[in-house]
């Protein structure tokens, strides 16, 4: 877990913003993201991902970069739902480990910014939940890693167990492993 400095606690946490939608006859329009409406100015999107999850109870997570640009993400549910959850990991903050929850029910509705240095993941809770997450650095394989969902020091309560896990997401260290090590 890399330290950057107190000029990456600029955001405390992450923040559920509501999204902006027009309905009319011909259905809706929802803006996912504005940079004039966004809490950190500074955030400027890199890379656009779309993450799709066929069954109900898929976990993908918790990831999070260890080195490069700073990472922040922008996260919309485009549909189904779903449980995010982001874990503070920079040492510096006093809100170090913590993790914040989100239920996302309402696709097209809010959206969450995760800060950089978070770990992020989520459990698909329908099937069929699909989401869109606006990075302002591109995704490197050489330069991220993660936390298992399970492991005891965090506690997440998540609100079932997974029954799609990858491989690489069963694989990682325990954080207590991670802390000794970094």
């Amino acid at each position: 877990i890399a330290s950057r400095g107190p000029e990456a606690l600029v955001m405390n946490k992450p923040e559920l913003l509501a999204l902006s939608s027009h309905t009319d006859i011909r259905g809706a329009f929802t803006r996912t993201f504005d940079v004039l409406s966004s809490p950190d100015s500074k955030f400027s999107v890199v890379q656009a991902n779309i993450s799709v999850n066929p069954h109900p109870f898929t976990l993908r997570g918790m990831h999070f970069q260890t080195s490069g640009p700073n990472e922040e993400k922008r996260i919309s549910l485009l549909s189904g739902s779903a449980f995010l959850v982001a874990v503070d990991l920079r040492e510096e903050s006093p809100n170090f480990l913590e993790h914040y929850r989100f239920e996302l029910t309402s696709p097209l509705s809010e959206s969450i910014h995760v800060p950089s240095r978070f770990a992020t993941g989520w459990l698909s809770t329908s099937p069929n939940t699909v989401f869109q997450y606006l990075m302002s650095a591109r995704f490197e394989d050489c330069t991220y890693s993660g936390l298992r969902f399970d492991d005891p020091m965090l506690s997440i309560d998540w609100p079932a167990l997974p029954s799609v896990v990858s491989d690489k997401d069963l694989a990682w260290a325990p954080l207590e492993q991670v802390l000794r090590h970094p």
